[in-house]
């Protein structure tokens, strides 16, 4: 299964053309002037959902009139994020680990969250277990397995990982839009309040270091995070 939905991935990566099936009962599809966006991105979208691990991903759809929408996900709000920080370390780091195993995921399926990574792009659901949303600018497919762009795009992956974590654990906002030196900026100050340990600060500092290839893949990062298990804060 998991070789299956690579392979579809893949195959839409060099020929993004997808049946409207999804959209068939409905009696109009907003056009590119709406809110939302048009078929491509909504296809695009849907097929990502159907064909991934819904364990890792979420999708947001629902109903416009007569018409199925699938909202354009960038400027979501992130108010179930700013009701949950700031917590104890413990929590967050089960938090952020969780979302670690779903980039690590994505990156086995050949897919990448990309820069766009911050709390309006991971989903919390009703028991608080974050999912990484579908949306254009979130998810970006490599169909050019093993190459050098696809590498710079785990390296940048990892990256906004580190921002990631960082502004969970220290309950602040990183703006994903500013360079990747404006962010650098942000993250190697170590505020004094709260506390965070040694292993966890370094981790942060590892993803977000200057050279990509000093950076660690994402199994290393799901696999140094295992090793923490509950710790005092």
């Amino acid at each position: 299964m998991h070789k299956a939905a690579r392979l579809v991935l893949r195959i839409f990566g060099r020929m993004p053309v997808l049946p409207r099936s999804l959209f068939l009962n409905v009696k109009r599809i907003p056009g590119e002037g709406d809110i939302t966006l048009g078929i491509t991105f909504r296809c695009n979208a849907a097929l990502i959902w159907r064909v991934l691990d819904q364990n890792y991903v979420h999708l947001e759809m629902g109903l416009q009139e007569h018409s199925l929408i699938i909202p354009f996900n960038q400027y979501v709000r992130s108010e179930k994020w700013r009701q949950v920080l700031p917590l104890d370390f413990n929590t967050v780091i089960e938090l952020v680990l969780d979302v670690a195993r779903a980039i690590q995921y994505l990156h086995s399926m050949g897919v990448t969250p990309g820069n766009l990574l911050d709390f309006r792009a991971v989903y919390l659901d009703l028991s608080l277990r974050p999912r990484i949303r579908i949306a254009t600018g979130y998810l970006t497919l490599n169909p050019f397995m093993g190459s050098r762009s696809e590498r710079s795009l785990y390296e940048r992956s990892i990256f906004a990982f580190g921002c990631f974590f960082y502004a969970a654990y220290f309950n602040t906002t990183i703006d994903i839009h500013t360079s990747v030196e404006a962010r650098r900026g942000i993250v190697v100050r170590r505020p004094s309040k709260p506390e965070i340990p040694e292993n966890a600060w370094k981790l942060i500092q590892c993803c977000c270091a200057e050279d990509p290839k000093n950076r660690p893949t994402i199994d290393e990062v799901v696999k140094e995070m295992e090793t923490w298990g509950n710790q005092p804060k």
